[in-house]
């Protein structure tokens, strides 16, 4: 699925293709192949130190927490979700 990213303040981060990743803790986005913003992500996350995001799909928005991790030689970007909500409200 093709998700668009954005942080608290509206600001668009990213738009890339995703999978969901249904764990028992939690259900999480996993950013599989970045179209546009890595370095977006990188000055959110690392320059800014923000984690809180709003994931865009199929007209629902899902409040998330942005998480990373190094993994086989590359950037594994995730988002651990919250409950979803409609992108018209």
């Amino acid at each position: 699925m093709k998700i668009r990213l954005v942080g608290e303040d509206g600001e668009e981060l990213a738009v890339a293709a995703a999978s969901v990743s249904n764990r028992i803790e939690a259900v999480a986005i996993v950013l599989e192949q970045l179209e546009r913003g890595a370095g977006d992500l990188l000055r959110y996350y690392f320059g800014r130190g923000q984690r809180l995001v709003v994931v865009h799909v199929d007209g629902l928005r899902f409040p998330g927490t942005l998480r990373t991790r190094w993994a086989d030689s590359r950037r594994i970007w995730t988002i651990e979700l919250a409950a979803a909500t409609s992108a018209a409200a």
